[in-house]
């Protein structure tokens, strides 16, 4: 596929509404970027035919799109046993438990070592804090919640206790540890770490992902105050960060939203790290085939903020309309973009730390400098992604095309802000290896003949008179 004009990245969730090959295909076309899969709902063999099928469609396709693997981990759900919907009034009691009872109505919580922290008195939130309960007594290892308005429970929403840190949790589970082996026996490029607390949850999903040989990135989500407290540790040791703002709503103050996420977002480009502003940006669209002015703006907003990628969940994964809401979202984002430039780079404040940062921020001078030489494009060549997302946290108004001979990078890069990712395998050429990776980006249309580019390279290329360098040529 060609190169794409976006530049902020689309990360559409696959489920029961898209798991079809049509529909994955128009996914793609549509213009997602990123095909999420969220690992909550059933076992490791019940996404292996559906994870399967998209890697044959997006093989088909000829496309760049990354798979990304979202665990569990200490998100907490409630299974309802053979009810999908259990429907309380105002004043109504039910029993939570690390089990169901025999006799009675009760509801199953994924986390038996929650009830050991839990008290009489406490607030239990469910479905993103739509339906609030209070629990009054403690009884047979759960506790008896108390319904505090009319509410439908629904099968597998989550759980938040805003006023704990519910810390013996553990990060991963042993589902979570089967869908790893699922992560490395279907090669997974993103691996979300739910609830993330601090970097020690990272350092542990690290060391299990050794364990496997699995080379994924890891995105950790940003979802409770006590992830907040430790944001610039946890995004210090992450790869990419996702902002998922349903739970962050409910365990902070709805108020302070806004700001944390561009915060977050800020604080990312600082550190050259991904990230994706996530959760109900086009909930409306689950049942409606338009979007409401709000979301519209919110979507608008997080572009201008600078974040990396948009995500859509319910929308894509069970809404009537998948493919219109992709369309939707990347019509807004396209548009948005438009005033992006108003985030001159300078802004962001990035230290140059390394050569492939020195190299990014001279590249960049020279593309705001006024002259008459036309830099149309960037083309940069990388051997981890490294310099690629350097170069991307300056949030260019230029198409940036990054050059690699790992197809796992490229994968990695369909997440970084206005990077077009392309492979090619330079290594075996006996022709000059710049002439060749030119020829192919051409062939490819990544570049067309008198464009202007700027070539910026790290180091580890084995391409001579390439590491670490800054060149400007005109495409013959």
């Amino acid at each position: 596929m060609l190169q794409k004009t976006r530049k902020t990245k689309i990360v559409a969730t696959i489920g029961p509404a898209s798991y079809s090959e049509n529909i994955l295909t128009e996914l793609i076309e549509a213009g997602a970027d990123i095909f999420r899969f969220n690992m909550k709902h059933d076992s490791a063999d019940g996404y292996r035919d559906n994870i399967l099928i998209a890697k044959k469609v997006i093989k088909k396709a000829n496309a760049n799109i990354g798979i990304l693997f979202d665990l569990q981990g200490p998100d907490i759900r409630i299974d309802t046993k053979d009810k999908e919907t259990i429907e309380m009034n105002k004043g109504d009691k039910i029993y939570f438990g690390p089990e169901f009872l025999d006799k009675e109505q009760s509801i199953k919580i994924s986390h038996k070592e929650i009830f050991e922290e839990l008290e009489v008195g406490d607030m239990i939130l469910i479905d993103d804090g739509l339906y609030e309960f209070r629990i009054t007594e403690k009884r047979n290892k759960g506790i008896i919640v108390q319904a505090l308005e009319n509410c439908e429970i629904k099968n597998r929403k989550g759980v938040n206790v805003p006023s704990k840190k519910l810390s013996k949790i553990p990060s991963l589970t042993k589902d979570d540890l089967d869908k790893l082996d699922l992560a490395k026996e279907l090669s997974a490029d993103f691996i979300a770490l739910s609830f993330c607390r601090s970097k020690e949850d990272i350092l542990n999903a690290r060391k299990e992902m050794e364990k496997r040989k699995i080379n994924a990135w890891i995105v950790s989500k940003i979802e409770n105050q006590e992830g907040l407290n430790n944001i610039d540790e946890i995004i210090e040791e992450s790869d990419a960060i996702m902002i998922a703002r349903g739970d962050l709503g409910i365990e902070i103050p709805i108020e302070k939203i806004a700001h944390v996420q561009k915060m977050i977002v800020d604080t990312c480009r600082q550190k050259n790290k991904p990230v994706i502003t996530a959760t109900q940006m086009l909930e409306s669209m689950i049942n409606n085939p338009r979007p409401t002015r709000a979301e519209a703006t919110d979507i608008s907003n997080a572009v201008l903020y600078g974040t990396d990628a948009v995500m859509l969940s319910g929308e894509t994964a069970a809404g009537k309309y998948p493919v219109k809401c992709v369309k939707t979202m990347a019509k807004i984002v396209d548009y948005n973009e438009e005033f992006i430039s108003m985030l001159r780079p300078q802004d962001s404040n990035i230290e140059a730390k390394s050569i492939s940062q020195l190299l990014a921020r001279t590249a960049v001078s020279m593309i705001e400098y006024k002259s008459n030489v036309k830099i149309n494009k960037v083309v940069v060549f990388t051997d981890s992604g490294f310099t690629a997302k350097v170069i991307a946290s300056y949030r260019l108004n230029i198409p940036v095309v990054a050059v690699t001979d790992n197809i796992e990078v490229s994968k990695f890069l369909t997440l970084s802000y206005g990077i077009n990712a392309v492979c090619i395998d330079f290594n075996n050429t006996k022709s000059n290896k710049i002439e060749f990776v030119l020829k192919e980006l051409k062939k490819k249309g990544y570049i067309e003949q008198g464009e202007g580019l700027l070539l910026v390279s790290g180091k580890h290329l084995n391409m001579e008179y390439v590491d670490n360098s800054l060149r400007y040529l005109v495409v013959k």
